[in-house]
């Protein structure tokens, strides 16, 4: 009895077995196999090369004094609120006041208890005395730019944290967002920051001391690739945050990925653990990471 018996429960077991190995491969079957895809290098592009105009943020200052003595050196850093104009009757009080107080300017309240005359920086920055009348335009309104009279200005001050540079541009030079390097008398990392009716405008958050006196300017452009890596579009998923399946010793991992721009069915990608030549899953069924890609 006991040997019927085992006999049966083996028996049941194997059946129950082929079962699950048919179902097993029939679902296998019915399954498509994930589509695979190559990671390719995104081409560069040749250097341009652009007649522009340079703009900062920049503040004329009139003081309103007459005969007026500037006190910051040309291209000084002034801090907002400090004097930084005296009228020149004033100028043996103020200076006898700085030696008074043991330094090399005074605050506006001790200039103002004394009586002197004097104007204080409406903000910080850069000063300088050159002035070529276009200091309040914006690089949005290029190429109509218009000049302004700054006939009782005693200079400006260039300020903020970016600058900017504006040029005609042909179709399909540039697309927002975009980083580049922007080359006048050195090189500079540049984002575009619009590209509107044939004008590009290139932001630059580094080196404004270096570009006080530049306007018109020639430049060169240049692409240097991005380290981007062309896909497929469809490999591309996720919301806000971007991620693809790459193949990695026969299993999914899940990558994240920083999206350059799109282009048709492609798609222009960086990230630190993707390679040309690494394989990405284009499409399939329930990938998620850690699942075996079949071939």
């Amino acid at each position: 009895m006991r040997n019927k018996s085992y006999l049966r429960f083996a028996a049941a077991a194997v059946f129950l077995a082929a079962a699950a190995y048919g179902g097993a491969a029939f679902l296998s079957e019915a399954e498509p196999k994930p589509v695979i895809a190559v990671c390719e290098a995104a081409p560069s592009a040749p250097d341009l090369a652009l007649d522009g105009t340079v703009f900062r943020s920049e503040t004329v200052v009139s003081c309103g004094i007459s005969s007026p003595v500037v006190l910051p050196r040309e291209g000084e850093y002034v801090t907002g609120g400090s004097v930084l104009c005296i009228a020149d009757a004033d100028g043996d009080a103020y200076f006898a006041l700085c030696d008074e107080a043991g330094q090399g300017a005074v605050i506006p309240a001790l200039a103002w208890d004394d009586g002197i005359s004097f104007f204080a920086a409406p903000c910080s920055g850069y000063f300088s005395s050159y002035l070529d009348g276009f200091e309040g335009a914006a690089p949005e309104n290029y190429p109509s730019l218009k000049k302004s009279d700054n006939a009782d200005a005693v200079g400006r001050i260039v300020y903020g944290a970016s600058w900017y540079f504006a040029a005609s541009c042909g179709d399909g030079d540039f697309r927002e967002g975009q980083k580049v390097t922007l080359t006048l008398k050195r090189s500079y990392p540049a984002t575009v920051q619009s590209v509107h009716d044939g004008t590009v405008i290139l932001r630059v958050r580094e080196g404004l001391y270096s570009v006080l006196y530049e306007r018109r300017a020639n430049a060169t452009v240049s692409f240097p690739g991005e380290g981007g890596i062309v896909l497929p579009l469809k490999a591309l998923h996720g919301g806000k945050e971007k991620y693809v399946y790459t193949v990695s010793l026969g299993l999914a991992k899940r990558v994240p990925v920083e999206v350059l721009y799109t282009e048709g069915d492609s798609v222009t990608v960086r990230s630190d653990e993707l390679r040309v030549g690494m394989e990405v899953v284009v499409s399939g069924e329930n990938i998620h990471e850690g699942r075996v890609i079949e071939r």
